[in-house]
């Protein structure tokens, strides 16, 4: 009995491996950052990394937000927009570090985190839109963490932090932190 377990469960990991023979990581690493999606062909070692090193804190702010917020198909604010400022004396510029963690549920199908860093010329990464899956928890929350920097950011530019949800469900209880770094 114990032999016949095994063989069904080997038999079942190669049928999945043939059925879907990208790796985790390399189905995350599709084009437009989104697990499972039509494009996630990418191969192991074709990322184009963005990093950032050597870096002092300059300043850091946490919110939170202890209440509901209904997730709709409109973007709708998080929590209030934050502008921090990359002193005039950082010759090497700032990077801007976002951290947000929420909890989530009654997602059907999906619901996105939305976060944009605008001022000086540069992206937001990785992208801005970050899927939250459907949850199984029903009308219970889970919490999904994720984290956004801008590098390249001009001494003396001011960046705006906006942090929004939409797609279908609610947030509950959220945290976020933005942190501004000088680049040394």
């Amino acid at each position: 009995m114990k032999k016949r377990k095994i063989l069904v469960a080997l038999t079942a990991i190669v049928l999945m491996a043939a059925v879907n023979p990208l790796s985790p990581t390399a189905r995350a690493a599709s084009d437009d950052g989104q697990p499972g999606e039509v494009r996630a062909h990418a191969e192991l070692g074709t990322l184009a990394e963005v990093s950032a090193a050597n870096l002092k804190l300059v300043s850091s702010l946490i919110v939170t937000q202890n209440n509901a917020l209904g997730i709709g198909s409109t973007a709708t604010n998080a929590f209030s927009p934050v502008t921090v400022k990359c002193p005039t004396r950082a010759p090497k510029g700032c990077t801007v570090s976002v951290l947000v963690s929420s909890q989530f549920w009654a997602v059907a199908p999906v619901a996105q985190v939305i976060t944009t860093i605008t001022g000086s010329p540069g992206s937001t990464n990785p992208a801005s839109l970050v899927n939250v899956d459907a949850d199984t928890t029903g009308g219970l929350a889970s919490t999904h963490t994720m984290q956004w920097m801008k590098t390249g950011i001009t001494a003396g530019s001011a960046e705006t932090v906006t942090i929004q949800v939409q797609g279908s469900g609610f947030a509950g209880f959220r945290t976020a932190t933005v942190a501004l770094y000088k680049n040394i």
